[in-house]
Parts: structure tokens; sequence; C-alpha cells
């Protein structure tokens, strides 16, 4: 990226030439998935952070306050990666410890069943708003006490709705399974 410039068009954009952001995301996009394809070495993810970060960049309500563009666009990009790696990993625990927990001879491969669009009914058959909102919070890479702060709750009332909702989704799976088993 030139990176002269890019603060050109950073400038203008601030100055209310909404037709140079165009160019900012044209120039940094290949860069941004380039970077975020480091991350993952998943190009869809790798195309959605590096956009996401864009628009993040777009829809910042004081844009003027960025003084270096690039690195915040490279910035918000990594935050981005960081956040979707740690939520791809809590989803790997949690069907890992599912697994550990079901009996006899389901396999890691019966879990192709269950895909997302299973999963997020399970979610919605089985919690109501406020867990739903917890268990959201909790996949999205969200601690204990951030989850509290933001549902304005005390951090162990969260931990054991946590520990609630875990136990009755994982028996819900087990019989999702169960009813798919040929």
């Amino acid at each position: 990226m030139d990176s002269e410039r890019l603060k050109q068009l950073w400038e203008r954009f601030v100055g209310g030439d909404q037709s140079a952001f165009g160019k900012i995301y044209e120039t940094c996009r290949p860069v941004l998935i380039f970077y975020c394809l480091g991350k993952f070495k998943n190009l869809e993810l790798a195309e959605n952070c590096s956009s996401e970060a864009l628009l993040k960049t777009l829809d910042h309500p004081r844009p003027e306050e960025i003084e270096d563009i690039e690195r915040w666009l490279f910035t918000v990009a990594r935050n981005l990666c960081v956040s979707q790696l740690r939520m791809d990993s809590r989803r790997a625990k949690i069907l890992d410890g599912i697994s550990k927990n079901l009996p006899g001879n389901y396999q890691p491969e019966v879990y192709e069943n269950l895909d997302a669009e299973n999963i997020k009914r399970i979610i919605i058959e089985e919690l109501a708003i406020e867990e739903q909102e917890i268990w959201q919070l909790h996949s999205d890479g969200f601690s204990n006490s951030e989850i509290s702060k933001k549902l304005t709750m005390n951090e162990k009332t969260v931990a054991n709705k946590k520990s609630g909702i875990r136990t009755r989704l994982m028996e819900k799976v087990k019989k999702y399974l169960k009813s798919q088993e040929v």
C-alpha cells in the first residue's frame, strides 16, 4: 500500500468526499485479505474479516480521530481475526466436551450431522431469551466479567447460568445425535 496516497484518500474522506472511501476499500481490501489469510488459512474468513475491518472504519462515529488509517485498519483486522480464532477455539472445546460426555460409540464425524442450522434451532428451542444472550456473548468470546457488565447481572450468576445452559444443551445434543443414529 502506498501510505502517502492512502493518507491523502483518508483526509479527503474525513473532509466529506465519500467516493474517497471506495478507493480506500479497493486499495486496502486485497492487502487486508492477504494479512487475514495468514491468520486463518481460510479465504472466506479472511475476506469476511477484511471487509468487516473496512466497514467498521466506514461506520466509525468520529473518523477524524483516526490519525493513521493504515495502522488503524491492520489493528481492526487483527482484532477481528483474534475474535474469530477465539470463537472457533471455544466452539471446538464445547464440541470436544460434548463428545467426551457422549455414551458409547459416538465418533467426531457424527457431528457432521449437527450443522449450524440444527445448533441454532436447538439453542432457540432450549434457551430463554436471556439465556440465548448469555450463550451468544459466551460464544463470541466474552468472559463472565464482561458478560455480567453487558447484561447488568452478578458475575457468579453468569457463571452459574452458563453452567446450566451448557448442561441442558449437551443433553439436547445427545438426544439429537441419538435420533440421527442409523
